[in-house]
């Protein structure tokens, strides 16, 4: 079946810095944090982007989107009063209907951006549990102010010693200091955290890590891999909870071959 586009109206959109906007756009539903919509604008290439939300305030939804391709070009021009045609909420989430304890958010780059709306909905479940957000950029940072409210602490890191700690974000942090710890950005820093967990004697009951997805080359959107290949770590035991199937890998190679 089709999916169902409906166009909402932009409230905002504006670059927090070089190449990283934030766009708001009218649109009043029910979500989760690490949900995702497809958007799509002016239609020049063939397929819409999945973007994730980054945080939802009254009827308004936040994304954050990196430009890097044809696609996510097309948003630059969108100013308030404009539509933009999207879908959604998409995927699973996160499931905030268990227990995490003392929890570590950890965002690389673009994969910041869910975080929010997830240290949103965990402090508003929890006042006073422990909650810190460990963020690791290239260069600039960005977003990492608006998680004051709702975190404990907030440590960064910068590939060029710029803003905080000189170097990747997982040097920083400590698995073993925490309950749960959930995360989002480039596969190869989910990578090392499920290997730090695995390789700690944590004594909890598990350790969720939820990875960023690149859909394909030209997407800059941060969509959590944990809607579709949640990663699930017990201790020292991982495993896939269900796999991508066979058709849609299939169709996404392609689409990249074709240059979409």
């Amino acid at each position: 079946m089709a999916m169902e586009y409906f166009k909402g109206k932009v409230k905002e959109n504006i670059e927090l810095v070089e190449g990283i906007y934030s766009l708001v756009v009218e649109h009043e539903a029910k979500i989760n944090a690490g949900q995702f919509y497809m958007l799509k604008h002016k239609g020049q290439t063939l397929l819409p982007r999945p973007i994730s939300i980054c945080e939802k305030n009254d009827d308004k939804l936040t994304f954050l989107y990196a430009v890097v391709g044809t696609g996510t070009k097309e948003y630059v021009d969108l100013k308030e009063g404009d539509t933009i045609s999207l879908t959604g909420p998409l995927g699973n989430g996160f499931d905030l209907n268990k227990e995490y304890g003392k929890v570590a958010l950890v965002g690389g780059g673009i994969g910041i951006a869910p975080l929010l709306e997830l240290s949103k909905q965990l402090r508003s479940k929890n006042r006073d549990e422990k909650i810190d957000l460990y963020a690791g950029f290239r260069d600039e940072i960005y977003l990492v102010n608006d998680f004051k409210e709702y975190v404990n602490d907030i440590k960064i890191s910068t590939n060029s010693g710029k803003h905080g700690h000189k170097g990747f974000v997982t040097e920083i942090l400590n698995v073993e200091e925490y309950d749960t710890v959930l995360c989002c950005g480039p596969e190869v820093m989910m990578k090392a955290v499920v290997e730090m967990c695995k390789e700690k004697n944590v004594k909890v009951p598990d350790i969720r890590v939820s990875i960023d997805f690149k859909w394909w080359k030209k997407t800059q959107g941060s969509i959590c891999l944990r809607n579709w290949q949640p990663y699930i770590t017990k201790c020292r035991k991982i495993k896939y909870d269900y796999l991508l199937s066979v058709w849609y890998v299939t169709l996404f190679f392609f689409l990249h071959i074709l240059g979409y």
